[in-house]
């Protein structure tokens, strides 16, 4: 159980390491694409259509899934020790 554990959190913090990645490189500014402007102020291409999209699932995923997977770690612990 604590190897399943350990596991949930490494990825956890994966996920949040990949969005904190993205948003220190200047993927945020990409989102403008979700209400169809451009970032650059140009016609749209498909980098920042790419960026903007990558930014927002993993931003999703670091906000949402994240702290699901720390909980669900923490249950399981938890769970473990009461039934040893």
């Amino acid at each position: 159980m604590k190897r399943i554990a350990s596991r949930l959190l490494l990825r956890s913090v994966l996920i949040a390491a990949a969005w904190l990645a993205a948003h220190l490189v200047g993927w945020r500014d990409y989102t403008s694409i979700i209400s169809g402007t451009s970032p650059t102020g140009g016609t749209v291409t498909v980098l920042p259509l790419v960026l903007g999209v990558t930014y927002g699932v993993l931003y999703f995923g670091a906000m949402l899934v994240a702290p699901v997977l720390v909980i669900a770690a923490i249950l399981l612990l938890v769970i473990s020790r009461r039934t040893v």
